[in-house]
């Protein structure tokens, strides 16, 4: 695994940091976040992230996954980037068309490798990762553009899924962390 140099990991920080109030899943508001969709928004800068994460890969990876929604350009841009076929994971079943979480390349006892954009708890990853079990794949690594501080890697390393990250833990800004009430 080759770590991606600094100007690579602090042009990232600059384009994706967004000094503006943003809303966790558990409700705290922070004063800025990173936003993945400024990075995958920028073709040259796409380009670059595919392959510092495409370098992250651990070897006999036969397929990479990317997890919705933040997870997919990233994920079609490591596939391009090392011609390894590609699933794309839903967070939950639609029930209309294919009907099904898992779509893409079929699996079939293949080594797969999730991407993501940001983890924080790991349990998304855990959710895709039982998603590509039942579709016949084995989820055995992920890889993300960055990590925020917590259980994550250990929470993942319980299930035999190794945890990578082109900009690992990145503090979360909290300045004006506060619980909104719902």
């Amino acid at each position: 695994m080759v770590r991606p140099t600094g100007d690579i990991a602090g042009q990232v920080l600059a384009l994706g940091t967004v000094a503006e109030s943003y809303a966790l899943p558990d409700g705290t508001v922070i004063s800025s976040y990173f936003d993945e969709y400024r990075v995958a928004g920028d073709p040259k800068m796409l380009g670059d992230v595919g392959r510092a994460l495409a370098d992250l890969l651990p070897p006999r990876v036969e397929v990479v996954a990317g997890l919705e929604l933040g997870g997919v350009p990233f994920a079609l841009a490591v596939s391009a980037v090392t011609r390894l076929p590609l699933v794309l994971i839903r967070k939950v079943i639609k029930p209309y068309g294919t009907r099904r979480q898992v779509e893409g390349h079929p699996l079939v006892g293949q080594r797969v490798a999730m991407i993501d954009d940001v983890v924080r708890s790991g349990r998304q990853i855990l959710t895709a990762a039982d998603a590509l079990k039942a579709a016949g794949g084995l989820p055995t690594a992920a890889v993300a553009v960055l990590t925020r501080p917590g259980p994550a890697r250990a929470v993942l390393a319980e299930r035999g899924i190794s945890l990578d990250c082109m900009l690992p833990e990145v503090p979360q800004h909290d300045s004006l962390a506060t619980v909104m009430r719902r």
